[in-house]
């Protein structure tokens, strides 16, 4: 078989398992998790329903899994920190366990160093000893998400779903959250 063909072959039946197997175990999940935002919702949804890798998913990540959350920058648009992602990216699917598998790190001392500082907002207890370093932008007004807001982001994840099947280094999202007291949304 050409090699043109097979690739072509190998991403059809990985298009095919994806929609048979991986996508009714996110519907599953539909109705446990929301972000309070039917809007947002759906965005997420849709991301777990046509991403063909794991770089194209998206979760809604509660608020009280990150960790360590230290200012790092402040754009035009947001906030930028850095912070411990607790629950790290989804991996794959354990059929056997039937739970989701995450990857994550060892958390190291720098890390519980980092909790002890009065700058740092939530700090890492000790105890835990895995998570996932990320960063997070939050967006500025935020709280009053409208429709143009999500069509930006699905016209973002398909310009990420292009250059990802290209092979193009992009930065991962693993997915969204809400700040408690801002009500503001962050991109993870």
């Amino acid at each position: 078989m050409p090699s043109k063909i097979r690739v072509s072959y190998e991403k059809n039946i990985l298009k095919t398992r994806l929609a048979i197997i991986i996508f009714p175990l996110f519907q599953q999940y539909f109705g446990i998790w929301t972000s309070e935002n039917e809007q947002i919702d759906k965005l997420i949804q849709y991301t777990q329903l046509n991403s063909r890798y794991r770089g194209e998913l998206f979760e809604w990540i509660p608020y009280d899994r990150l960790r360590n959350i230290k200012y790092l920058a402040q754009g035009g648009f947001g906030i930028v920190h850095k912070v411990i992602c607790l629950d790290g990216w989804l991996s794959m699917y354990n059929f056997e366990e039937k739970i989701w598998l995450r990857t994550v790190y060892n958390l190291d001392e720098q890390n519980y160093k980092d909790a002890s500082n009065s700058q740092i907002k939530n700090p890492l207890k000790n105890g835990k000893e895995f998570g996932m370093p990320v960063v997070l932008k939050s967006l500025n007004n935020s709280s009053n998400i409208n429709e143009n807001f999500l069509n930006e982001w699905k016209r973002h994840l398909q310009c990420h779903y292009k250059a990802y099947s290209h092979g193009a280094p992009l930065i991962p999202i693993l997915g969204m959250t809400q700040v408690p007291d801002t009500l503001n949304y962050i991109v993870v």
